[in-house]
Parts: structure tokens; sequence; C-alpha cells
């Protein structure tokens, strides 16, 4: 919407660099909680003290709980997608692809041989 263009190569790639993104950042969290909470070498459920818990807890839970509130929070007085708003950016996008601002890339090759008949430029046909 914002370009005009839509390559699907691209979008397909960005979700598996996304994924690896996500994960490499989930472990390094796990990590840190893991040395804050002092959960380090061969240490056990008996060596944990009770700061070393109640950092684990904060770090864990209380922390995550309070940023998905505030995502929630952001979303919902951000995003304001209504059924009308949808309807008009489809009105939108049909506008600009019946004028050709967007090209659609599926009906590039149609086009294409539409003109090459046009023109009269046919392929010989392969011998056997």
């Amino acid at each position: 919407l914002k370009n005009g263009k839509r390559n699907e190569a691209v979008t397909l790639s960005i979700r598996p660099m996304l994924d690896k993104i996500g994960g490499a950042l989930s472990n390094g969290i796990v990590g840190f909680i893991a040395l804050a909470a002092g959960m380090t070498g061969d240490a056990t459920a008996a060596d944990m003290t009770p700061t070393n818990i109640h950092v684990f807890k904060i770090c864990a839970f209380y922390a995550p709980l309070i940023l998905i509130v505030l995502s929630l929070v952001v979303f919902v007085s951000k995003v304001k997608i209504t059924e009308k708003m949808h309807a008009q950016i489809v009105d939108e996008l049909e506008a600009k692809l019946a004028s050709g601002e967007i090209v659609d890339d599926e009906a590039q090759p149609v086009e294409a041989a539409e003109a090459a008949a046009a023109v009269g430029d046919e392929t010989p046909a392969v011998k056997n």
C-alpha cells in the first residue's frame, strides 16, 4: 500500500529472518534471567536464595506481564481499523491497480503475451 509494489520473494524471506531474530532474542533474555537469578554453573534448587527467587519472579513473570499490558494499551490506542476503513483501503488499491499505478505481477505475463500477439511476434514451433 505504501509504495505500490509487492514482491513475494522479499515478503517470504522476511518471515524466516524474523523467526531467527525472535529466537535469538528469547534465548538471550532467558540466559539473562538465569544469570540474574543466580542459576549458573552447577546450581541446584537448594542453592536458590529468597532474593534469587524474587529476582526470577520479577524478570520472568512480572516484567513480561507489564510489557504485554503496555503493548495492548498501545495497540488499542493506535490501531483503528474498521470495516469502513478496510473497504476504503481496498477501493484505493483497486483504483491504483486499474489506473496502472500498481502493477499486478500475475497479470504481466498475460499482458506480455497479448502485446506479442498484437505485434505478430510468435515463437517458432519446436521441431522434434
